[in-house]
């Protein structure tokens, strides 16, 4: 007993000196937090559904009434408010001197092409440009690219989607790859890298949805389904560094992030839970998910009822190895029920879709480091 009680003391003895010379290394600094960046909450009229940023200025899509309102990035001052050729503007992006607008009120729905600097707006006829009912639009180049839900019935859609390619220069189709040749059932969002576009398919009555990713000069492509990539209606996705990421929203527990390599479609890990605080599904009429961008190595997650006073809050996310950065909520944020996010330079421009019959707002964060 003498020798064992003598052996668990040096045990004990010598785990303390190694404490000691670990915190005492010499060199060794305390991991600095992140700087917080600064704020800026511009108020709405009425509810934002999408952003999109382009050079020194960010265009939001709003509804009740319907509307565009373009921004200036570098104060936030009000350029124009444009509601010309608008039927419930649910996606929006902006390229090359011109914003598109994918109008998914009214069967079979349209496009509108807006030129950024003088506001002169023309609408895209769905039934002349292969397009029906748009839920996404995303610019490659010189090609528009639109996701379309299909053809609807009075019992809902028929349950294949399609993509429509446009020229951008001239806004006639090119060419419509049909959901069937694909996979799609339920495009609801896109995002471009080099020849590459990725189209998400949110999946249609029970569906888990996917991912599918078009090469725009041979017309090849490959989806990835199911419940082993975590997919469970999907809603929005974004680009950066080699990565995919997708925001899952299920109608039913939290949100998830789905990462995926960029070169072959292949699983990195799905990122959930409650450390997270990406919240849950929102039944709001005309809120849509579409809150993940990334930028560098930095992913930032729209969380609808999360944050610390369940009003919404954005997650910051290591893109590189998937880790928490943070959580940013309540004040000076005052996000309220986020729904998309847009990033460009030290910028990343939040709307906020309110509270039920109250206007949105923009939450607009600088100087990410």
């Amino acid at each position: 007993k003498v020798w064992a009680s003598a052996a668990a003391a040096i045990v004990v003895a010598a785990a303390v000196v190694v404490a000691v010379v670990v915190v005492l290394r010499p060199g060794a600094k305390p991991k600095p937090a992140p700087a917080k960046p600064s704020v800026h909450v511009y108020q709405l009229t009425s509810g934002p559904i999408g952003v999109a940023l382009a050079g020194s200025h960010a265009w939001i899509s709003q509804s009740g009434p319907d509307k565009i309102v373009e921004f200036n990035t570098a104060d936030g001052s009000q350029v124009r408010s444009d509601t010309q050729d608008l039927n419930f503007p649910w996606d929006i992006a902006a390229a090359g001197g011109y914003v598109w607008i994918a109008n998914g009120s009214g069967s079979p729905g349209s496009v509108t092409k807006l030129n950024a600097t003088t506001g002169t707006a023309t609408e895209i006829s769905g039934s002349a440009s292969d397009i029906a009912n748009p839920a996404a639009v995303a610019v490659q180049g010189s090609h528009v690219w639109v996701a379309n839900l299909g053809a609807q019935t009075h019992t809902g859609f028929t349950g294949f989607g399609s993509v429509t390619e446009l020229d951008a220069s001239t806004g006639t189709a090119l060419k419509t790859i049909p959901g069937s040749k694909t996979g799609i059932t339920y495009p609801v969002s896109f995002a471009i890298s080099g020849p590459y576009v990725w189209v998400v398919d949110g999946g249609y009555k029970g569906g888990l949805g996917g991912v599918t990713r078009i090469d725009t000069r041979t017309g090849t492509s490959f989806t990835k389904t199911g419940g082993n990539y975590g997919f469970v209606r999907p809603a929005t996705i974004a680009i950066a560094g080699g990565h995919v990421w997708v925001l899952n929203n299920p109608y039913r527990g939290g949100l998830s992030v789905t990462e995926m390599n960029a070169s072959d479609g292949s699983l990195v890990q799905i990122l959930s839970g409650s450390q997270y605080d990406f919240g849950s599904y929102v039944n709001l009429f005309g809120y849509r998910a579409a809150g993940v961008a990334a930028a560098g190595n930095r992913v930032w997650v729209a969380d609808p009822d999360g944050g610390s006073n369940g009003h919404g809050a954005v997650t910051e996310i290591n893109a590189r190895t998937g880790g928490l950065v943070r959580v940013l909520s309540g004040a000076p944020y005052d996000f309220y029920t986020p729904d998309a996010i847009a990033t460009a330079g030290s910028q990343i421009w939040v709307t906020n879709f309110g509270p039920k019959n109250t206007p949105g707002s923009i939450t607009v964060l600088k100087s990410f480091q």
